[in-house]
This record gives structure tokens, sequence and C-alpha cells, in this order.
């Protein structure tokens, strides 16, 4: 199936790094003021379930840097970049010396897909007797399910700490730095604990009501038989001056993914891939087959018109299928689109056998076909299609918002917005964009802190 496609070798890697996010796009900014925080941490997992005590310990050094509209966070090799002002962020691999891109979107629209699938895991495991408290998830996203899960939140005093329990079990103990945090640099301590940390909203509001940034923290979620605890010691604090877009320039460019569509999409995004043909252009080709006898071909690259934004008028469409009306080919593409709705299986078997290698316009048939595969659930297969048809034509605007859709139905967010991007690249403003543009108004109106 199409989710299946991704998810196995997404989420684990977007929970981890709590996102490789994107491009840090513009020209070059002056750097901002800001502060430079450095923390021993420690993260200890146990399995609860085994009734040991003894679990694995990492040590590594968390670097963190604020300023008013960026933020970093480096732990070990691995670093990322987020610039609030451009909506977009980086992840910096130092070890490997590249840079990978994408959009900041992706982090709250992960988040909301992985918490409707934890509550569908919670309802398996009730059946079971064995179901999860749902505010752990809350606690490990950072982020409240709609509707939201049981949690009550009680804080107490300890040995100068602040210690906040959920639903009876402690999940944060934070005590503060002595140095206060300058006004300019408050939303930058929130995006800290909303990025680099894993509270509890709930915890997480109570101690933005006095913005301080750790002298300790210590956190913990489980996600079922497995307990996280992290633990920060600050080292060092100090005031250092931060450029969120001159981070990434040491290293070259890296796709998120192997894929070849994503890497393609960044490709495309970035105006490495040439220049969209003009829409004329497409007319002018469907007149020239039209011309030469090719009727089928001429179809096709009236239709690929409509699959690059260009939108070839329908009196077109109508000449260039009755010109091919007599070739099995234009009978098996009409009756294939006939039957897509109806019979998914049945108008992908027509598809199939059509050549497309050597024709103008073939790529279309890639394209048919990726929204069949689509339809029968056959993810993979669809990618396949899809990557083709963007090989041979990588300014098809509609196979690229349809390949977004697919990695987003796969929990991939990075990369649908990845291929999103592109698209947006090729088109900018134009209609076939909407629904992104409002599903990102909607992130921003649902999850503001997120940006």
């Amino acid at each position: 199936m199409a989710r299946s496609l991704v998810v196995r070798r997404t989420r684990r890697c977007l929970l981890a790094a709590g996102m490789a996010l994107a491009a840090l796009a513009g020209g070059p900014a002056a750097a901002q003021p800001g502060m430079r925080v450095v923390y021993d941490k420690v993260e200890t997992v146990t399995n609860t379930a085994s009734g040991s005590p003894e679990g694995k310990v990492t040590r590594s050094t968390l670097t963190v840097r604020l300023a008013p509209a960026a933020l970093a966070v480096r732990d070990g090799d691995a670093e990322q970049v987020f610039d609030f002002r451009s909506a977009r962020a980086l992840l910096l691999d130092h070890a490997g010396r590249t840079a990978s891109e994408l959009s900041l979107y992706a982090l709250p629209a992960f988040r909301e897909r992985e918490l409707e699938n934890r509550r569908a895991l919670a309802r398996m495991l009730a059946v079971m007797d064995r179901a999860p408290d749902l505010a752990d998830a809350e606690a490990e996203l950072g982020m409240r399910m709609d509707p939201p899960a049981r949690a009550k939140v009680k804080e107490r005093r300890r040995d100068g700490a602040r210690v906040f329990s959920v639903n009876d079990r402690q999940v944060t103990s934070f005590v503060a730095a002595e140095r206060t945090v300058p006004p300019e640099l408050v939303a930058a301590v929130s995006r800290l604990y909303l990025y680099g940390a894993a509270l509890h909203p709930l915890v997480r509001a109570e101690l933005l009501k006095e913005p301080r940034l750790p002298s300790r923290l210590e956190f913990s979620w489980q996600l079922v038989q497995e307990r996280t605890t992290v633990a920060w010691t600050l080292r060092e604090i100090a005031d250092e001056p931060f450029d969120a877009r001159a981070a990434r320039a040491p290293y070259p460019s890296k796709p998120l993914r192997d894929e070849g569509v994503v890497a393609l999409a960044c490709r495309v995004r970035a105006g490495e891939a040439g220049t969209p043909p003009a829409a004329a252009s497409y007319l002018e080709r469907a007149e020239r087959l039209l011309g030469e006898g090719r009727g089928f071909e001429a179809f096709l690259v009236a239709f690929e018109s409509r699959l690059a934004g260009a939108e070839a008028p329908d009196a077109l469409l109508r000449r260039c299928g009755d010109a091919a009306r007599g070739d099995a080919r234009m009978q098996a593409l009409a009756r294939s689109m006939e039957l897509e709705a109806k019979d998914p299986k049945g108008a992908l078997a027509l598809l199939l056998p059509l050549e497309a290698d050597g024709l103008e316009g073939g790529e279309v048939l890639h394209v048919l076909r990726a929204n069949q595969h689509l339809r029968v659930g056959d993810g993979d297969a669809a990618l396949k299609a899809f990557t083709r048809a963007l090989a041979a034509s990588p300014f098809l605007l509609g196979a690229w918002m349809d390949a977004g859709q697919l990695f987003a139905d796969g929990y991939d967010t990075p990369s649908a917005w990845t291929c999103w991007d592109a698209a947006r690249a090729i088109a900018p403003g134009h209609p076939m964009l909407k629904r992104v543009d409002e599903l990102e108004a909607s992130l921003r109106r649902r999850r503001p802190e997120y940006f």
C-alpha cells in the first residue's frame, strides 16, 4: 500500500532527529544577536518489561545556538538549523560534511499524522489490555492530540528543581540557569523546548510562564515497553551572534532520501534542472505532430501541457483525439480513462502494454499509470512510474503534486514538501498549488508555535 511505502523508512529517522528539514533560501543575511549554550547530554533507554534498571546509555555534547528568528541544536556530529523567517531548516552531517534540505512545514505535519497513528495503535493494544498512556506520545512528539489525551499535570519542588508528573508519572525535572534570557530570545527558548527536547505541551507551557534556560533538564517518555530518559547538564553559556543561513555554506546539498525523484525535486527547486518550457511550446508541438499525422502523440503532448500547468484548449485536445481515433493506442487510452474510477485494475491493464519510449509526450503514459497504481493501492509501482515520468520531463506540475501526496500519505512529509516545493519553483502561484497553500495556512493557524 502507498502508506507502507515509506513508513518503515521514515518514522524512526524523523522521531530520532526531531526532523531533518530544509534549505535556507534567499540571499545572505546578517548574523542575529544570540546565545550559545553547551550541555552534557546523557540518554538512557531501558526496557520496562525486563525488570532491570540497566539500559543503554549514550553520552554526547549538545550545543544550542539561539537567535530571535533562528535556532540550531547540535548533538554530536548531527546539527539541526531552523530559520523561522523563511520557514525552512536544514540538517547538517558534520562527519559526512553534507547538508540536507526541506520545508519546516513537514515537522508539524508529520507529528500530527504520527499522533493519529499512536491513537490507532493504542486502540489495538487496548484489546490485549496493554493500552499505552497517550500522554507519553504527546510528550515524545511535543504536540497535543485532537482531541487531547487525558493528561493531569502536577508540579512539586524537590532539591531546588521543579518536578512535573503527568498522570502520576514523573516526566520532567527542571533547574533554571542563573542567567536570565533577554526578551528578544524568549521565543527561541520556546522553540528549543519544542524542537530540541521531548516535553509534554502542558509542561512546556508551565516552564514558559517564566522562560529560562535550564541549568539541568531531565525529561522522559515511554513507547510501548521502551522508556527513554534524557538529561542535560549546563556546561557553559555565552553571548554569540548567529547567522542561520551561513551555517550550511561549508557543505554540499544531499537529498534526505536516495529516491531519484526526491533528488530531482531538489534540483528543480534549486533551478538546476533547466528552464520550464513556455506554455505556447506545447501547443506548437501538438500542431506540428498533427501536421505529421501523429495524432496519438499530439494528444499526449496536449495532455502534457495540462500536467505542466499550461492548459491546452479543449478544442485542441478534441482535434488530437479525433485525429488518433483509429489508433489502437488511443482507443486503449480512452477506454482506460472511462474505467479509471469504477474499474481501476481494468484501466491499469489497458495502460500497461502501451509503449512510452520514443513517443513525444510518452511521459504522460507513466503519469497515468502512476495514478492507476495509486488507485489499486500499489505505492511502490506508482513511485517508479512518477520517477520515470519526471526524469523524462521534470516540469510536470501535476506529477510533482501527486508524487508529493504519495509521500505524505506514507508519512514521509519531508519528501512530500520537497516535491511540492519543486512544483512551486516551476509555477509559483498556480491554482494546482492551492491545496498545499491551504495546508500550510492551516498548520500555521493550528500549530503557531512551530513557526
